[in-house]
């Protein structure tokens, strides 16, 4: 039975004088497009409304039937706040939501008039002053103009012109019972002095009496402070020349609140809904960013205490209120909190938790024929589907794709039958894993690869020879640097000529970074590659797809490349490429949306794990990086067969964040020694040694890796036992830098190169990620993981190096011991650059390291694999001197490029 289909016209802030009418000669926007109910259940309003230039943080409103504006006026994004709008219009077949681009300039059609008007363009103020109906454009007042106009009535000693009539809000303390009750305030705006009054309503709104509560968005030491009706020693009273209170804090921008702007009367409606969510975020920012030293600090005179009312309702006069915090603040039970600058907010919050992700398509003309075209995509295919026609629609769309990717690879597999010429076999295994599909073909990468290795190879072409070493040596194979020796004159250098092959330099400068310990003529090729490469790229003589990836082989070459970004890029090029399959092309945009979807639903379910576990913990002063920590574990295991070990890993990360924040960020040296005791004894009963605040985190601590445990098969379990006692190392290594931090020790650069290196994590999630494998991971090759090799500790020392470097140059934000480059600087009397140099030379050596494992250790090469993975992960949060698991919005468009964005197909 299909369902009723109500359409949703959205005004996206287009002109007055838009030439789109509808019937009756209505005027309207003339940028709109349209959504039915049923749509809602298919694709994410905010994702719908990015196509049409919505941004986070712009607002979208509907009205409330049987209401004008603005009291009727509702914001909404969510999915619950769309689920209480279509019960608001279950009799309605049509609702108007307004998309304000800047929520503070918002404008509405105020009453039964058909006039809409841009609210990113003309910042106007909304008003009704008689009854519905009775309209008069005088009603629209400019804000200026407005403030203006009261001022010179004032001085005129007349009363103002604007608010005969109630003005009536509705209450909204961002909760959606309120937003959606149909309780309202009626605030009479006291005409004589419109910045003073209070009316009876707001003296039963705020009460006779400061109400205090705990606010649990900014942690235990803040109170909440509403606005009483009597005077309060604590806050600031507003006049007309108070001054402007600006509070600055790391990370977020200035945000400016003054008396204009907190206690003009009926004045803009969007300030209703915008200042409220401004506040908030205001104060979380605050709390996030400064910690406890928004409340408490070591430079007491200079702390401001802020105390905010959430329920602003427009000439309520609930305002933010700002005290100064004066005296010293003592110590409870001489612990002192030497509070860190603090972490900024997720930028996902429960984005993953309700995205709900369009339907699979397998082909433009599969089941789906106008997945790019919102409106028609909406109208014309989903108007009057019943919820169960939809779900059969979405399995339908899964389906068709997989069977065409079961068709795709079995061309495939004929087509390595078929490939007989070497050149042909390696232009086929390089693209494949270009494409990100080398895990669909193991069996016969792995037979193509043999036989290459194994052919006699006379090629005069430098692109062939360099592509026959970098694959060979990326897969274990032995292949000497004197492949090159060819292209070489007498006097042992590379010869011109080859410099005016671009194709050729590329291929040489990706294979020479294959190189091992001892191998000078490899760094010669780097360096006469690069060179010659570089002139050709600011000569802008290349062509594309070539220049595009000769730009990018430039800042990251590729056997230090994530394969996944580079797949992404990959596919928009490869149709290019002289000699291109189709076939290949087909499937590896198949497969990466196919495995999108399993990534969306593993997405969803960690954020729920952990926004349980973040709420119930309470620990305000941790980084809440889940979706990143989650992105790093999927940078080690994308495959769909990796599921288990890539949530293991994933969560592993949550846990270990929230113990290395606790050791770096907030903890006192002895709460310190208390978590690693009880870490160490791993038991419920050290529970008792804890200080309150910590003892929920040990307590889940304990359970998580009791379900670890629980989920792996018997012959796995000393695996998580494993990796249990590679978490209490870790918190040992932790406890070793809060001593040296806390005695201002600076140690020399081996030692702190060596504690750096074990408290970087690796090892430990190393280990881990050899967990979940099955038949396929043998004790040798385990024990070889856990045993701390050459790859293992490769892989912790670039990624502290590149972790220090990008702290230096971004400054600290946390109490961390001494880094790399500040022990080197001080033990050499260097600058920092040149520390830099040397550093970055230390990287260089262990990038060495970790090809020589791969040659050295060929037989576990999958596990190999997974730790050069995760080197090579290194370079996308810690490189351009950036830390982009700290500092998430760094790594926000490799996140929605990875799980958000499908391919196009």
């Amino acid at each position: 039975m299909g369902r009723t289909s109500i359409s949703f016209i959205v005004h996206t802030g287009c002109t007055t004088g838009g030439s789109s009418r509808k019937s009756g000669g209505e005027r309207i926007c003339s940028s709109i497009y349209l959504l039915d109910r049923d749509s809602l259940k298919f694709i994410d309003l905010e994702e719908s409304l990015l196509i049409h230039g919505y941004q986070k943080g712009d607002g979208v409103y509907y009205l409330k039937p049987s209401y004008v504006p603005p009291q009727g006026l509702v914001q909404i994004l969510n999915d619950e706040q769309i689920k209480m709008m279509l019960d608001d219009h279950k009799t309605e077949t049509e609702c108007s939501l307004y998309f304000f681009a800047r929520p503070r300039e918002l404008v509405t059609d105020n009453g039964s008039t058909s006039r809409f008007v841009s609210p990113s363009s003309i910042p106007l103020i909304g008003h009704h002053n008689s009854v519905p109906g009775d309209f008069d454009k005088d009603d629209l007042i400019l804000h200026e103009e407005y403030v203006q106009q009261q001022l010179r009535e004032k001085k005129k000693g007349k009363e103002p012109v604007i608010g005969k009539e109630p003005v009536m809000f509705f209450q909204g303390d961002s909760d959606t019972e309120d937003l959606y009750g149909t309780n309202q305030v009626d605030v009479e705006v006291n005409q004589a002095e419109p910045h003073r009054g209070k009316t009876t309503q707001e003296k039963e709104l705020v009460g006779k009496k400061t109400n205090k509560r705990k606010e649990k968005d900014i942690g235990q030491s803040a109170e909440v402070d509403y606005l009483s009706d009597e005077p309060n020693d604590d806050t600031i009273d507003f006049n007309d020349e108070a001054p402007i209170y600006v509070h600055r804090s790391r990370g977020i921008e200035d945000i400016i609140f003054d008396e204009s702007t907190l206690r003009r009367p009926h004045m803009q409606v969007g300030m209703l809904f915008s200042n409220v969510d401004l506040f908030r975020a205001a104060l979380k920012n605050m709390i996030i960013n400064m910690g406890r030293e928004v409340f408490k600090g070591k430079n007491d005179r200079n702390q401001v205490s802020v105390k905010l009312s959430f329920s602003i309702v427009l000439g309520g006069h609930e305002l933010l209120q700002l005290a100064a915090t004066e005296g010293n603040v003592e110590a409870e039970d001489s612990a002192v909190h030497e509070e860190v600058l603090g972490f900024e907010p997720s930028v996902w919050g429960d984005f993953f938790i309700n995205y709900e992700p369009q339907p699979l398509q397998a082909l433009p003309h599969c089941y789906f024929p106008y997945m790019h075209c919102p409106c028609i995509l909406i109208n014309a295919m989903l108007t009057n589907c019943s919820d169960e026609s939809i779900l059969n629609f979405k399995q339908r769309s899964e389906t068709c794709m997989q069977e065409r990717a079961e068709k795709l690879k079995g061309d495939i597999r004929t087509l390595f039958g078929t490939c007989n010429d070497i050149s042909a076999r390696m232009n086929l295994v390089d693209s494949i894993q270009h494409l990100g599909i080398v895990h669909l073909f193991q069996e016969q990468i792995e037979d193509a690869l043999m036989s290459i290795h194994e052919s006699e190879f006379t090629s005069s072409s430098l692109y062939e020879v360099a592509l026959r070493f970098r694959l060979l040596r990326e897969h274990g194979f032995w292949v000497p640097p004197d492949a090159f020796n060819k292209f070489k004159g007498d006097d042992g250098r590379f010869r011109n000529e080859i410099a005016n092959d671009p194709r050729g330099l590329l291929s040489l400068y990706n294979a020479a970074h294959l190189l091992i310990h001892g191998e000078p003529e490899l760094e010669e090729a780097i360096t006469f590659a690069r060179e010659h490469l570089k002139l050709m790229s600011q000569d802008n003589v290349l062509n594309p797809p070539l220049a595009c990836q000769v730009r990018r082989a430039l800042t990251l070459p590729l056997p230090r490349t994530f394969k996944r970004v580079e797949t992404i890029c990959y596919m928009l090029e490869y149709q290019l490429e002289e000699g291109n399959i189709p076939i290949l092309l087909d499937l590896a945009r198949l497969d990466f949306n196919l495995l999108q979807h399993i990534h969306l639903k593993e997405l969803k379910a960690i954020s729920e794990w952990w926004k349980d576990l973040y709420g119930y913990m309470g620990l305000s002063y941790i980084r809440d990086r889940t979706i990143e920590g989650y992105t790093w574990s999927y940078m080690m295991f994308y495959e769909e067969g990796f599921a288990f070990t890539r949530m293991f890993v994933a969560k592993l990360i949550a846990l270990v964040t929230v113990m290395d924040d606790t050791y770096d960020a907030h903890a006192t040296i002895e709460e310190c020694h208390q978590l690693n005791t009880a870490i160490q004894r791993w038991d419920k009963s050290a529970i008792s040694i804890l200080p309150e605040y910590l003892k929920k985190y040990y307590s889940k601590l304990l359970i998580n890796f009791k379900e670890f445990q629980d989920q792996v098969t018997d012959n796995e379990k000393y695996m998580v036992a494993c990796t249990k006692e590679e978490f209490q190392k870790q918190s040992t290594y932790y406890l070793q830098e809060a001593e040296w931090s806390n005695q201002k020790y600076k140690p020399g650069f081996k030692d702190q190169v060596v504690l750096s290196t074990k408290s970087s994590a690796v090892q430990l999630l190393c280990v881990a990620a050899m967990v979940g494998w099955g038949g396929t991971m043998t004790t040798e090759a385990f024990e070889w993981v856990a045993s701390g090799n050459a790859a293992v500790i490769a892989c912790a020392k670039i990624g502290r190096f590149m972790n220090d470097i990008a702290a230096f140059k971004r400054g600290k934000n946390k109490r961390d011991v001494a880094s790399s480059v500040e022990c080197y600087m001080n033990e050499n009397g260097v600058t920092s650059e040149a520390a830099f140099a040397k550093i970055n030379a230390l990287v260089e050596d262990e990038w060495r390291s970790t090809n020589q494992t791969r040659l050295e250790h060929r037989t576990l090469l999958p596990m190999v694999q997974r730790i050069v993975n995760f080197t090579v992960s290194m370079a996308l949060f810690y490189d351009d001197k950036k830390d982009a698991y700290t500092f998430g919005t760094l790594l926000r468009e490799i996140v929605e490029s990875l799980f958000v964005k499908p391919v196009p197909i």
